[in-house]
């Protein structure tokens, strides 16, 4: 009797032992980042940050604008790639459009503006300065940034 009350109190602790790793586990799954959680915060029309010259950068996201762009598909986190918990660090790493956009980018860093920021031009337009950001869209399309006759 003593020995089978001795296996059923191991197989408890055992099992308690098991779960609570199993559980801690689930625990420490990160949630995944979707666009919904961003906009917590990036809904706010005025949530800024200053860059390293002192200026004013607005974090504002409009997500009906987001969601008509080209890009409205996708979770925040397919371009904003070092983002992996919320709330994330203040400062983060620029977009790189040419993890999607390779030959783009190629020709890019082959002309004017990509040369001259390769050679430390910090004033040199990147890609955001004539796509945008947010409200990227087709250069057939009328509203486009980058629509000819615009």
């Amino acid at each position: 009797m003593v020995r089978n009350r001795r296996w059923v109190i191991i197989a408890t602790m055992l099992l308690l032992v098991l779960a609570s790793g199993y559980w801690q586990s689930l625990l420490a799954q990160e949630e995944e980042i979707t666009v919904q959680t961003c906009m917590e915060c990036h809904s706010d029309s005025s949530l800024t940050i200053e860059d390293e010259q002192g200026h004013e950068i607005s974090l504002y996201v409009d997500l009906k604008q987001l969601q008509h762009s080209i890009h409205g598909d996708l979770q925040c986190t397919d371009c904003h790639q070092d983002i992996n918990e919320i709330p994330h660090p203040e400062h983060l790493q620029r977009v790189n459009c040419g993890s999607c956009h390779e030959t783009e980018m190629i020709q890019c860093q082959n002309g004017i503006h990509g040369s001259r920021r390769l050679a430390g031009d910090k004033d040199a337009a990147c890609c955001v300065d004539c796509h945008g950001s947010h409200n990227i869209l087709p250069s057939s399309d009328p509203q486009s940034l980058t629509n000819p006759l615009n």
